[in-house]
């Protein structure tokens, strides 16, 4: 930018404020843009934020619907919002990219194994199961899991191996139903010995 002038590439955004409005727009590229008494460029020129295919990024203080022009953006404080691989977008004022990594590659869980998940809030997942606040759960692979901000990621669960002759020897920390769907209740313990 020189001047009261703003270049912005294709792969570009501003934010500029009316000082007449009090109201901060988002300006895309391509285009050049000359500042008028009544504007100050409040942010840019910055790169679009691009997701590639298999990552994604996590944005705070996402908008609650899309702007329409004229208007400023109204913002979902204190909320997170997971964004997926889609056409580059800009961020609005306001919002902020979670994170010193700011686009990350979806977790993929390998065959066998799996991913400890754990609610922060009551929800519903994909699979139309109602999920409660502290509740745990595993996710078996092979998959690409897609996070979500109803959830945490615990870690990586490595798969036992029960061999002829041996068992696993399981005690349950909560009340449960296991993966064979039997309840299991608080301080049960029990032999797994079924070969797979």
């Amino acid at each position: 930018m020189s001047g009261n002038i703003l270049r912005l590439t294709p792969i570009q955004y501003a934010h500029v404020l009316d000082l007449n409005s009090n109201i901060t727009h988002v300006k895309l590229g391509p285009s050049t843009l000359i500042l008028q008494d009544n504007q100050k460029l409040v942010l840019g020129p910055e790169t679009l934020v691009i997701i590639p295919p298999g990552s994604y990024c996590v944005v705070t203080n996402p908008v609650k619907q899309p702007v329409e022009a004229g208007l400023q953006a109204e913002l979902h404080f204190g909320h997170e919002e997971y964004r997926f691989h889609q056409a580059p977008f800009p961020l609005y004022p306001g919002e902020i990219l979670k994170s010193s990594n700011k686009v990350k590659s979806l977790p993929k869980i390998a065959s066998g194994e799996g991913l400890r998940l754990q609610a922060l809030v009551d929800f519903t997942d994909e699979k139309d199961v109602l999920r409660r606040a502290g509740e745990q759960w595993i996710v078996e692979g092979p998959k690409t899991f897609y996070p979500r901000s109803e959830l945490q990621m615990m870690g990586a669960v490595k798969p036992f191996v029960v061999k002829h002759n041996t068992a696993l020897y399981l005690k349950a920390l909560r009340d449960i139903v296991d993966k064979n769907g039997k309840n299991r209740f608080t301080g049960e313990e029990w032999l797994e010995c079924k070969l797979r």
